[in-house]
């Protein structure tokens, strides 16, 4: 016969039972309408632009002066490592982010955009993740997400939708959220000691940060300083800053080294010219860009930043600390881009990723 002092948590045990299979149910749903939403838009979504030109192996001449007629068709993966090589010398340092648009656009379209939904679904997934921390990712958290991330994201046609683009922003971003969750799960205050000790991440991190800082300069630098923050920031909280968080920003140096100092880099920046004559024009038009293109998560981590500070210090935690440093690689991302001779909206897609983690803890503390 049954205790009745049992009884009581026997029912909370069985209540809990429900929310959590109700709550994964929640979300089976969200991930099949986000991933029929960009399956079946990528497949009424034509090769466009610098598809067209990622078709045809490159001969070692700048981009736009490939010639359709002189041009070789890619036919077989060292098709693809060839044209890489001569893009990487005449035109981009992203080396392997051509590589695996290129290698993509070797099959039919479909397999991309089932590839595409499937990383869009991570990609949402791991922002619940980044903005709860080690809690519990409940379903208003995933359909707010989801909501902001399709009517906040900058250029979404392009960076969704447009092979050569969404491998270099939206698959970046799932690889970037990927690359730093250990390290917004070791500055939260209630994980466990054993996630600070793990050497089989450093070699892991070290290549996945080569490879994401190699896809962005502003998405790349901001990336790079985040993880030296987080360093500091996990040496303030009196704790050992562990082998693997260093490999990670050394990877992250290394990639954005290899980016910057290519070749083609140097080809491309003279052959593209200023928009903007000073630096300060530079700034002007990128804070014009940023209220222009996701002008509501702008102001939503402005207006939630400023509530932030004015709580007491007692409730600023470990949570709080990572929105402040999410909004600032956001905005260093976005400057970043005064800097540079074109800014086209696709690259606030960095600083869309960021700032969206910082709003959603913001938007979760409060």
């Amino acid at each position: 016969m049954q205790n009745l002092s049992d009884i009581p948590s026997v029912a909370c045990s069985d209540k809990s039972a429900n929310r959590s299979r109700w709550r994964w149910l929640g979300a089976a749903v969200v991930f099949a309408v986000i991933w029929a939403s960009f399956f079946l838009i990528g497949q009424r979504t034509p090769l466009v632009l610098d598809d067209y030109y990622a078709l045809y192996r490159n001969p070692g001449i700048p981009f736009f002066e490939l010639r359709f007629e002189d041009a070789q068709r890619i036919e077989s993966f060292s098709d693809v490592v060839v044209s890489a090589r001569n893009v990487y010398r005449h035109w981009t340092g992203r080396f392997f982010w051509t590589v695996l648009a290129q290698s993509l656009l070797m099959a039919d379209k479909i397999w991309f955009d089932c590839m595409n939904a499937c990383v869009a679904v991570a990609v949402v997934w791991l922002l619940c993740r980044h903005i709860a921390g080690t809690g519990v990712v409940h379903v208003w958290l995933l359909v707010l997400v989801t909501g902001l991330f399709w009517l906040c994201a900058p250029a979404p046609g392009l960076t969704f939708f447009m092979v050569t683009v969404a491998t270099t922003y939206l698959w970046m971003s799932c690889l970037l959220l990927l690359f730093l969750l250990p390290y917004r799960q070791v500055l939260d205050a209630a994980v466990c000691d054993g996630v600070a000790h793990r050497p089989f991440l450093g070699l892991a991190l070290f290549l996945a940060g080569g490879v994401v800082c190699n896809s962005s300069e502003n998405t790349g630098g901001a990336l790079l300083l985040l993880v030296i923050v987080m360093g500091i920031a996990r040496r303030r909280q009196g704790a050992r800053v562990p082998f693997w968080m260093i490999a990670g920003g050394v990877g992250c140096a290394v990639g954005l080294v290899l980016l910057l100092l290519a070749p083609g880099t140097m080809v491309r920046l003279a052959i593209e010219s200023r928009t903007h004559a000073s630096v300060m024009q530079g700034i002007a038009l990128v804070t014009g860009h940023l209220f222009h293109t996701i002008p509501a998560l702008v102001s939503a981590v402005g207006a939630l930043a400023y509530l932030g500070a004015r709580q007491e210090p007692t409730r600023r935690d470990a949570e709080t600390l990572c929105a402040w440093l999410y909004a600032g690689a956001g905005i260093a991302a976005a400057y970043a881009l005064a800097f540079s001779p074109y800014v086209p909206a696709r690259a606030f897609f960095g600083p869309f990723i960021f700032l969206l983690c910082s709003a959603g803890i913001l938007v979760r503390r409060s």
